[in-house]
């Protein structure tokens, strides 16, 4: 028997939780650094005969993240990973301090990191037009909606109108600023461009469908001959170029080739 890692996020507590609700003794943890999403953890975890992939999120959650993709995998939408039901049939459980959501493990590789096939890429874009003509079982009526917040543009402003009153600590702060103010006028060029097509869309008649809202390279894990959508945190009803432009854009520098 492997010796049981304990991870400080992952305490006994939590543990227990898990082995509790998905009848399973847990003999390994590990710690996976992946992601950019300071509410969430991830981890494998070894039972006595199978790997699973563990995410831990804490703060807000939305059950949908979870029930989507096993609706859609149930409306035979390929290249997508349920998540495991505990014994009492639900797709998740909570504490008052997080949610648990149980995977089984694909050992793969992100998007980020090797490509698709010209295959693949067909068989992606089949997979998106599913899922953007997927319909939304009314119970599920707390999806966001797009509304094109204008949070973001805010603080970015905020932030370049304070770049002659920060105190600079090092040598990189001090480069970081200058790349900052060196781009001052280009940046604000685009917010203003941004917020002039917003007006015009406004204006305009949409089609607003379900959306995986970050379906950039690295929320694509493909195996040896598979390839799998994960990540569903951030589902989104908007149009479909919500998920069209990360293809355009090429988030990471990996799309831009296609």
């Amino acid at each position: 028997m492997e010796k049981l890692e304990y991870i400080k996020e992952l305490n006994e507590e939590s543990i227990k939780l898990v082995e509790n609700n998905y009848n399973l003794k847990i003999i390994g943890v590990w710690q996976q650094f992946i992601g950019a999403d300071t509410n969430t953890f991830v981890y494998k975890i070894k039972s006595t005969n199978k790997e699973y992939f563990l995410k831990i999120r804490t703060g807000i959650f939305n059950g949908s993240s979870a029930i989507i993709p096993y609706l859609l995998s149930q409306y035979n939408v390929k290249h997508i990973i349920e998540p495991i039901k505990t014994i009492n049939e639900e797709l998740f459980c909570k504490t008052e301090k997080y949610t648990v959501i149980l995977y089984p493990f694909i050992n793969g590789k992100s998007g980020f990191n090797t490509d698709l096939t010209k295959e693949q890429w067909i068989e992606f874009g089949k997979t998106l037009h599913q899922i953007h003509n997927f319909e939304i079982p009314n119970k599920l009526h707390n999806i966001l909606f797009e509304n094109y917040d204008n949070k973001w543009r805010k603080k970015l402003k905020k932030y370049i109108d304070m770049l002659n009153k920060v105190k600079i600590k090092n040598v990189f702060e001090k480069e970081f600023v200058e790349i900052i103010q060196s781009k001052k006028d280009i940046i604000n060029k685009m917010i203003f461009r941004i917020e002039d097509i917003i007006q015009q869309m406004e204006k305009m008649e949409k089609t607003n469908c379900l959306c995986h809202g970050d379906i950039h390279a690295g929320n694509i894990l493909l195996t040896d001959n598979n390839f799998y959508i994960v990540d569903w945190d951030t589902l989104i009803i908007a149009p479909k170029e919500r998920d069209l432009m990360f293809i355009g854009a090429g988030i990471g520098n990996k799309w831009k080739k296609n």
